[in-house]
């Protein structure tokens, strides 16, 4: 009898595993902080610059710099040799290609000791890319030193930045440090790089994990860096626009990693964000984009195969395909078939479709929309099931008997064809191929480990976003592309952290003319530093008329809000430290969120005057009359975004989802 409970309770604990796969948010620590560690491989790419140019003074100069005066010379993938290392005991320490002092140095460690090539040793550049894995959850130090110019990008986010003009050399190491907050197992995105004009060569880049800051002593535990995030057993093709290896900012190729065959590039265009979010992808702009594979690209399948891309599309076309993916044509002529991968539209909305030469129209059973990323992915055993996959989880029942050519015809990501109304419009930034059929397990493991790479927030009703702020000038410009730009009043100090910024002070505000109608959502990533009250997070209302809505602080621990009829009281902490803000509004009815979380529901006392039309204020309210600003709130606000509309709590939850690893929660 106890055998018999203990498999119930087995089952049913299984059972509420993959039932909460389904209602979970996109995010899941726990599920991930127990992954294997890193291959200890990092992907480079090394670049002659033409002689005497200036060095670049910023992060976007230097992409601008490597597209415009760099010829990509070199690249590949290397082992990190050294499993742990420390700056204090050499023996243990071997140079690789984030450890070196010398151009010789980098050429024993990365190339042979054959030089890379003519005239090797000045003005040259190398971006090393790959994945950073921790092993411990909390706050990762690193420090990186360089001759000259040098760079550290972790999960998208500049640490360290060294841009000098005139170049320098180098500083000890634990000179320049960064910190950015980790969680164990979850496979962040590092991008690494340097620029030399002269004299002397070196890179030198290391950490410290949580547990070893107290010593200050500085590690390389390579054991925690990786060339590759996702499975690797019958992995064939792998294009990840995270990593520079893939696309080198300059050329017309996209890299393999794993074997560095490339496709040709017509047409489609690089981009490090989209909707202002992080997500480094190429743009197809449904005219007859593609990359091109040829007819045998190395190893591709020929029976059993999966699938995965990640994709998110501007628009799409009812009229037929939106293809993504086939190996059907030979140029714009049709050729022995194999396989078409869409989202198609089938009457009623747009379902992701897998079209081969003896099963039509495989749907998925999910809708697509625009603006969204979505991991669509499939598996097939050739004449048995093939099975649709959206965000890890399958899309559908499996179909049974599917089977494919693999034919002479070209593999294309998008559709070769100008002016077909099956071509696809939007973004790719990742793509999978593998030469068997994962398994449900395998899948969900790959979206897991890539959905770090591709933030998005909910577009719906989405009427402001105001993130990643300029570094100078008076006007935020509004992202959501509603023209709602807001001005920056006071002179308040801009900060580059978190994405960028702006700490206010008591005479310092955020303004738009935007006003809030009666169903809204007013989302605030911020910390608050007041030091009187009342201290206004936001305001659209004018007091003594009775019109609009208010959100401030009463004390250090009191959060008001409501209408100037009535507000509700709430106890709260946490002011000092950033957090992302939710107030959610329909009618009377409202409920207010922390990090995601909701922590008060009800109703608030309609505006007796009505809603208000003199402009929302962050940071600040409107005087009594309605005029000005009082009562300012002083902190950081890193981003706001407003909804005509009350978000739902999945909402809410995809939003602090997309946004979270911008603050480290």
């Amino acid at each position: 009898m106890k055998r018999i409970i203990f498999h119930i309770t087995l089952y049913l604990f299984f059972l509420s595993i993959q039932l909460s796969a389904q209602i979970l948010p996109n995010y899941y620590p726990v599920l991930e902080s127990n992954k294997g560690v890193g291959n200890m491989q990092l992907s480079y790419n090394l670049y002659s610059i033409t002689n005497g140019t200036a060095n670049p003074v910023d992060s976007a100069g230097f992409d601008t710099f490597i597209t415009n005066k760099g010829t990509l010379q070199k690249y590949g993938s290397t082992l990190l040799a050294v499993e742990k290392g420390t700056i204090n005991t050499t023996s243990s320490t071997q140079y690789n290609v984030l450890n070196w002092n010398s151009n010789t140095q980098l050429q024993n460690a990365v190339f042979s000791g054959t030089s890379p090539y003519s005239g090797y040793g000045d003005y040259f550049s190398i971006i090393v890319s790959g994945y950073f894995i921790p092993k411990e959850t909390g706050s990762y130090s690193f420090t990186i030193e360089a001759d000259d110019n040098d760079e550290l990008v972790v999960n998208n986010k500049s640490i360290i930045a060294q841009y000098v003009l005139a170049g320098h050399g180098p500083s000890a190491i634990g000179t320049h440090t960064g910190s950015i907050s980790l969680i164990a197992g979850v496979k962040y995105p590092i991008r690494v790089r340097m620029q030399e004009a002269t004299v002397g060569e070196e890179l030198n880049v290391f950490w410290q994990k949580p547990s070893e800051q107290s010593a200050g002593v500085w590690y390389q535990d390579v054991e925690e860096l990786s060339s590759l995030n996702i499975i690797n057993l019958g992995l064939i093709q792998r294009l990840d626009f995270n990593n520079f290896y893939t696309f080198p900012l300059t050329g017309t190729k996209a890299y393999d990693i794993l074997n560095n065959e490339h496709g040709t590039i017509t047409g489609p265009v690089f981009n490090a964000k989209v909707n202002s979010m992080p997500s480094p992808s190429l743009y197809f702009n449904g005219n007859g984009q593609y990359i091109d594979f040829g007819t045998s690209p190395t190893s591709f399948p020929t029976g059993d195969m999966s699938a995965s891309v990640w994709i998110n599309f501007s628009q799409l076309n009812n009229a037929s395909w939106n293809i993504f993916m086939t190996k059907w044509f030979n140029g714009n002529a049709g050729s022995p078939s194999d396989f078409h991968y869409s989202v198609k539209y089938n009457g009623s909305n747009y379902r992701q479709n897998l079209y081969t030469t003896t099963s039509s129209d495989n749907y998925g059973l999910s809708t697509i929309y625009p603006n969204t990323w979505y991991n669509l992915g499939f598996t097939l055993t050739n004449g048995g099931a093939l099975q649709l996959y959206l965000n890890g989880l399958t899309d559908g029942n499996p179909v049974s008997p599917v089977s494919r050519t693999n034919g002479t015809s070209n593999y294309y990501l998008g559709d070769p064809r100008p002016g077909s109304t099956s071509c696809f419009t939007g973004y790719i930034g990742d793509v999978s191929i593998y030469n068997r059929a994962l398994s449900a397990s395998e899948m969900w493991s790959n979206y897991n480990a890539t959905k770090n790479n591709f933030s998005s927030i909910i577009q719906n009703g989405l009427v402001m976003n105001l993130i990643n702020p300029p570094s100078s000038g008076t006007t935020w410009t509004d992202a959501s592309g509603n023209g709602n730009n807001v001005t920056i009043n006071g002179s308040p100090t801009y900060t580059t952290n978190n994405g960028g910024g702006y700490t206010t002070s008591s005479t310092s505000y955020i303004s738009t003319g935007y006003n809030l109608p009666s169903a809204f959502t007013v989302s605030i990533a911020a910390s608050f530093n007041p030091s009187s009250y009342w201290a206004t997070i936001w305001g659209n209302e004018s007091w003594n008329a009775g019109k609009g809505y208010i959100a401030y602080l009463g004390s250090s621990t009191a959060l008001n809000f409501g209408s100037p009829s009535g507000t509700a009281y709430f106890t709260i902490s946490g002011l000092s430290t950033i957090h992302i803000w939710d107030f959610v509004v329909n009618g009377t009815s409202y409920v207010l969120y922390k990090d995601g979380v909701s922590f008060s529901t009800g109703t608030i006392t309609a505006p007796s005057g009505g809603l208000s039309t003199t402009g929302l204020y962050f940071g600040a309210r409107h005087s009594n009359a309605g005029t000005s600003f009082t009562d300012a709130c002083p902190g950081t606000y890193y981003s706001m975004r407003v909804y005509n509309r009350n978000l739902s709590a999945s909402e809410i939850t995809t939003n602090f989802n997309a946004l979270r690893g911008f603050y480290g929660l």
